[in-house]
């Protein structure tokens, strides 16, 4: 950097000029001012402060006069002064008089300049609408809206666009800016939103707000006040209108007049045409209905007589409740698969699911065929009794020919299991004959059960048999009258029961 001239202001800055670089400011820092528009191609000759700070640059183009910022950070004002001495530049050097005026020599002698007298502010402020919000939201504007300033008169060059906004586009915010060049104070402005307000009002706020506005058409106009005093001439202005809502179009209101008495004549008429076919379809369905509460009844009466024994479900549909029931002589059967948790655990669990309902789906048809009264099941267990609830004397003979029933529809499916690959199913069976309680506890979910001394005994008889053999107790043994063919088994441990007589029962052979 080609350093030409330098001058010190009134705070003790340093201040530099070169050949086509523009100025530098020292000050313990460098600042650099290069604004390209006033120093490109200038080489400056000389530099010097006036009485304001005032910097003034002699170049071979002109005498140079910079405002600056009161903090020297930006120019505010220039001015090149080449029109009046035009072929006088000034090429050697400047001076600055005690009075603040300011002498320069050229090539065509003294030139003295009056500083003070020279920049009376009569231009009007330069104005900028910086942002428009719409519903607390910036509106994105199709152009800018900063009008051309036209320089040298009081004017603006706006733009004659008018902004078209919706019904519900009614709260605007402009912000917007002013710049007076003589002077870094406040300024004062004056806004007017035309079909709104009724004349100017001033404001020192950069902003202004325009809540609930009406639909119309609208223009906000501004203007500010330099430091003379001088007001802009032209104000400012920005066009715009608020649409109407469609209901308020009188073209609309009577189309919404006409479609409403169309719409309530048609709504007469229709509404007489359902109350007939309502009429119609109420007596239809009441006649259908009648037919469903009747099919229903009888479908919940099947499904509690599949739940209940008969006697227990009409008591229980007379009353609300039953009462358990002691039965003297009564037979209950116990029956399970051997190492049915082993193949649980290898096949298939759909598979085994399957096969495990087929084969009591077969259990429950015998179940009517021998008039036995089946309990429930428990995992692979099937429990079933006879004498109840209604007593039978010959309750033992029917649970043991129902066991052998059993048996035989096992082998049946064992062999279909063989055709598709699986394992037979061996099944171990138990029956004592006694005393017992049956009947309906609870109020939820109601499962006909037995309880009593009985039920425990005949279990002992299943877990304590063999698979595919019916082991029956002494007390069964002794109800049978000798119909069947016995094989004595001794006393055998039964838990916590201790030593039980048991006995297999098997058909007497032909002769």
């Amino acid at each position: 950097i080609h350093i030409t001239c330098g001058a010190r202001d009134s705070q003790g800055n340093v201040w530099w000029g070169s050949a086509g670089e523009g100025i530098f400011k020292w000050n313990g820092e460098i600042e650099h001012f290069n604004r390209s528009s006033l120093f490109k191609g200038k080489h400056i000759k000389g530099m010097v402060f006036d009485a304001d700070d005032n910097l003034w640059i002699s170049t071979e183009q002109g005498m140079l006069f910079l405002e600056l910022a009161p903090g020297q950070e930006f120019i505010l004002d220039s001015e090149l002064y080449e029109r009046d001495i035009s072929g006088y530049a000034a090429k050697y050097s400047m001076v600055k008089t005690t009075s603040g005026d300011v002498w320069f020599g050229t090539t065509r002698g003294m030139y003295q300049f009056h500083p003070g007298g020279q920049f009376r502010n009569e231009r009007t402020p330069l104005l900028d609408i910086e942002a428009l919000k719409v519903n607390n939201n910036h509106f994105p504007c199709a152009y800018s809206f900063r009008d051309t300033p036209v320089y040298g008169s009081n004017s603006y060059e706006s733009s004659s666009s008018c902004v078209k906004f919706n019904p519900d586009q009614n709260h605007f915010e402009f912000e917007f800016r002013g710049l007076d060049l003589a002077s870094t104070g406040e300024l004062e402005y004056q806004c007017w939103l035309e079909g709104w307000d009724d004349n100017w009002y001033n404001t020192k706020q950069t902003s202004v707000i325009y809540p609930s506005l009406l639909p119309g058409e609208y223009t906000f106009l501004l203007r500010a006040r330099n430091s003379d005093g001088l007001w802009n001439e032209y104000p400012l202005q920005y066009r715009f209108s608020i649409e109407q809502p469609w209901y308020a179009k009188w073209q609309n209101i009577l189309i919404l007049i006409v479609l409403f008495l169309f719409l309530v004549w048609l709504v007469v008429r229709l509404r007489l045409r359902q109350l007939t076919k309502q009429k119609e379809k109420l007596e239809q369905q009441v006649e259908i209905r009648t037919e469903e509460l009747a099919e229903e009844k009888q479908r919940s009466e099947e499904l509690l007589l599949n739940i209940l024994p008969a006697q227990t479900a009409e008591e229980l549909k007379n009353h609300g409740v039953t009462e358990a029931r002691s039965y003297d002589e009564a037979s209950v059967l116990f029956s399970d698969f051997k190492g049915f948790t082993q193949m649980a655990e290898s096949m298939n669990s759909k598979t085994l699911v399957k096969v495990l309902d087929q084969t009591f789906k077969r259990f429950d048809d015998l179940c009517d065929q021998f008039k036995v009264e089946k309990i429930k099941t428990i995992g692979d267990a099937y429990m079933c009794a006879t004498g109840l609830p209604i007593e039978d004397p010959n309750h033992a003979y029917n649970l043991v020919e129902f066991a052998f029933a059993m048996r035989e529809s096992m082998k049946e499916i064992n062999a279909e299991n063989k055709k598709q690959g699986l394992p037979a199913w061996d099944i171990r069976i138990g029956i004592h004959s006694g005393s017992l309680i049956a009947g309906v506890v609870g109020k939820k979910k109601f499962a006909y059960d037995i309880w009593g001394d009985t039920v425990n005994i005949a279990a002992r008889m299943e877990s304590s048999g063999e698979i595919n053999r019916i082991n029956v107790s002494e007390s069964t043994m002794s109800k049978l009258n000798g119909r069947y063919d016995l094989e004595h088994r001794g006393k055998i441990a039964a838990k916590n029961k201790g030593s039980l007589e048991m006995y297999f029962v098997e058909r007497k052979a032909e002769k």
